[in-house]
């Protein structure tokens, strides 16, 4: 076995990072819940937002905890025995160890799930999408608890890169990297597809083009950072590196992180795209001649009608014969001039 690292100094800066992303994801969090519910005041509050993402707070909070304790064993109860903290953690048969693998499982699976549960809503609902994205949901479950169940038998002095362990514990990471991957890819695809629709408008279309645009780049983004973590966690622990301790504790905030963004993002979008379709329509009805403050609507106001009145004036020469055409009297001759605007 290949160590580039000690085990007791890579559980020590997982659990330091695993803190800091646990802080801002607390702030995240609250910014979430308050943008869910400001979004709810204008319409219907959405459940299935709200409690996945209370779920998933719940679920990092209890391995936060678990890792707290875990700590707390290591580096205080047995910080007189030598090598008590690596002695620690390399015991794979501890429960705790066992818990914080189940709450990673979980937290893997409920992530997962709401990613295909967004593309399902991205391809209006359609069954045949949600196929192959649900099947790499069930599997990574599986896989996650069949490792679990595995850590739970493992001996005092057994290695997390045993033969026994090392097929399950790649294939959940690569099941779970999957379901991404394949979530992200139908849901970009989809999303292209809408924004060629909508590209020959010029004003509301182009407006709306923007924002498919911005809603698609936070995908990748968002999709990309979990993706890249996955990667390289895969990578760590195929290398027989302790490394993959600290990037196992620091992808467990990254879920909620990479959710919260989101829907802050998301929402800062629509946002600007209604203040920019504001400043358009305001900008549209004052060219019209209404006033310049817009409405709430994007609609172009009406034209006001001009009633003009027109005159003719017809002069008679002396020298021919007089014409029917009745002369205009002078009272009426300094009104010719005049239009009713």
């Amino acid at each position: 076995m290949r160590a580039d690292i000690s085990l007791d100094r890579a559980s020590f800066i997982g659990l330091v990072l695993e803190t800091v992303g646990f802080g801002l994801f607390q702030g995240l969090f609250l910014v979430t819940v308050w943008t869910l519910l400001k979004r709810a005041s204008t319409g219907r509050l959405n459940w299935a937002l709200l409690s996945t993402l209370v779920l998933i707070w719940a679920l990092t909070f209890a391995h936060w905890i678990v890792n707290v304790v875990r700590g707390g064993k290591a580096f205080v109860e047995l910080q007189g025995v030598p090598y008590g903290a690596s002695a620690y953690y390399a015991d794979l048969s501890q429960s705790l160890y066992a818990a914080k693998t189940a709450i990673y499982v979980m937290l893997t699976f409920v992530g997962d799930t709401f990613a295909a549960y967004r593309c399902w809503i991205v391809w209006s609902k359609r069954h045949c999408v949600i196929i192959l994205p649900m099947l790499l949901c069930v599997a990574t479950l599986c896989t996650g608890f069949i490792a679990t169940a595995e850590f739970s038998r493992m001996k005092a002095g057994d290695a997390i890169f045993a033969q026994s362990l090392v097929p399950w514990v790649t294939s959940f990471i690569v099941l779970s990297l999957a379901t991404n991957i394949v979530c992200t890819f139908l849901i970009a695809f989809r999303v292209i597809k809408s924004q060629r629709r909508v590209a020959s408008y010029r004003v509301g279309g182009g407006l709306l083009a923007e924002r498919i645009t911005a809603m698609l780049v936070i995908l990748v983004e968002s999709a990309g950072t979990y993706s890249a973590a996955l990667i390289c966690l895969v990578t760590v622990y195929l290398l027989d590196s302790n490394g993959q301790y600290t990037i196992l504790d620091l992808t467990t905030p990254i879920i909620g992180i990479t959710f919260s963004m989101i829907i802050v993002r998301v929402a800062l979008v629509e946002h600007a795209s209604k203040a920019e379709s504001s400043r358009a329509s305001g900008t549209v009805s004052w060219a019209n001649g209404r006033d310049v403050e817009a409405p709430s609507s994007p609609r172009l106001s009406r034209p006001r009608r001009l009633s003009v009145n027109v005159v003719r004036l017809v002069e008679m020469s002396t020298d021919r014969p007089k014409s029917n055409v009745k002369r205009l009297p002078d009272s009426l001759k300094d009104n010719s001039s005049r239009s009713d605007l």
